[in-house]
């Protein structure tokens, strides 16, 4: 069982092995950062997107893709799109 690949995280493993806050994962979900499932009251944040936040960075994704990072320039701001 201890080869399993770990696919997904709550808020607290993902700050652990982050070494960010709670909060600040919070507010990367919020950001379009980091994806994440709603599965009842909890949150998953996928490894995949974990991953991708170490390499990267702070780079939203796409609004219409869920793999490629949105441009730095592509950014929206506010609530106008």
């Amino acid at each position: 069982m201890k080869d399993l690949k770990k696919l997904g995280y709550s808020k607290r493993d993902a700050a652990l092995v982050t070494s960010l806050s709670v909060r600040m994962i919070h507010n990367l979900i919020n950001q379009g950062v980091l994806k994440a499932i709603n599965v009842g009251s909890r949150v998953i944040i996928t490894a995949k997107s974990l991953e991708r936040f170490m390499q990267v960075g702070a780079v939203p994704y796409k609004k219409d893709s869920s793999n490629e990072p949105m441009h730095r320039s592509n950014r929206i701001y506010g609530g106008a799109e």
